[in-house]
């Protein structure tokens, strides 16, 4: 289930409660959560495999906590992390053909 989703029906307040994150940070997967999945979707062929890429993006950014210069340099992480994301799931092992 896409976390923009999840969001909507539990709301911030009770979101942060149940994940440990700050509203900031919720806010800033809310804002990135399409743009990744479209692109994750698109990069992967099928909603499973875009599922788990979109998962390890965000888990990459609560990891990793980037500061942004701008609103342009934020979504170009978040597109950088997800084609590289994209790029490592469908070069794994589980991908290739026996």
């Amino acid at each position: 289930m896409r976390f923009s989703k999840v969001l909507r029906v539990k709301g911030d307040d009770a979101m942060s409660k149940q994940t440990g994150l700050k509203d900031e940070d919720i806010y800033v997967i809310k804002r990135n959560s399409d743009t990744v999945y479209r692109l994750a979707f698109a990069q992967m062929k099928n909603k499973f495999d875009a599922d788990d890429v979109y998962q390890e993006v965000f888990y990459r950014y609560i990891k990793k906590k980037p500061e942004f210069d701008s609103p342009e340099h934020e979504k170009a992480w978040f597109i950088r992390v997800t084609l590289n994301c994209a790029k490592t799931s469908l070069a794994s092992f589980f991908n290739t053909r026996v």
